[in-house]
């Protein structure tokens, strides 16, 4: 295993990494994380509107997009009586139909690209009927993504960027394990050989 456990396990858990990604000062939406209902429902009054996500899923599974409407308790009590865990709630940011992947390896930026949201979809992966383009990111934000790998001690990883109207970006979250479909299929770049080769050369080093 090349990164460490310890740095995994925080990484896998929503809760734990946004934490760390503001600890290292990295820029992400306005965040609640409650057990209590009503504090759930003020949060999205706040928001406006809300992302619900639960703790230890990935793809988008489960999340759903609230408002402060009539139905939301009932939104609120699903979640909870579908043991999600805690309501991890963060401000819906309004994006361009579109949020940025970045891979990191080794502390390097190796490719991004675009996860393009399916017609009348607010979530943009491939699940909801998203794609992938190929996209061309400025040396700041490749920098946020590199940042944000390395204050995990992650070899490889995906940095998920979320852009605003004002054209700023925010750091979503950041992969345990990383991927390759986002890559190969966005922008024509293997990484499993990329990967193999800084295992051996780890491995050479560590023999050295």
């Amino acid at each position: 295993m090349l990164s460490s456990p310890d740095r995994l396990h925080v990484a896998v858990n929503r809760y734990r990494m946004t934490c760390e990604l503001v600890r290292a000062g990295l820029p992400v939406p306005p965040t609640t994380i409650t057990e209590d209902l009503h504090e759930a429902a003020d949060a999205v009054g706040r928001f406006g509107t809300a992302v619900l996500k639960p703790l230890f899923t990935s793809k988008g599974r489960g999340m759903r997009r609230l408002e402060p409407t009539r139905d939301l308790r009932g939104e609120l009590e699903s979640h909870r009586d579908g043991g999600l865990g805690p309501f991890y709630l963060q401000r819906f940011v309004k994006h361009p139909g579109r949020d940025l992947g970045v891979a990191v390896l080794d502390g390097r930026c190796i490719g991004a690209y675009w996860r393009v949201a399916g017609a009348e979809q607010w979530m943009t992966t491939i699940l909801s009927g998203g794609r992938y383009e190929k996209a061309e990111i400025a040396p700041e934000t490749a920098a946020m993504a590199a940042a944000a790998a390395r204050h995990f001690g992650l070899v490889f990883t995906g940095v998920d960027l979320i852009e605003g109207s004002d054209g700023r970006f925010s750091v979503l979250e950041v992969s345990a394990f990383g991927g390759f479909r986002g890559l190969l299929n966005g922008c024509g770049v293997d990484a499993a050989p990329m990967l193999a080769e800084v295992v051996l050369r780890r491995f050479r080093e560590a023999r050295a």
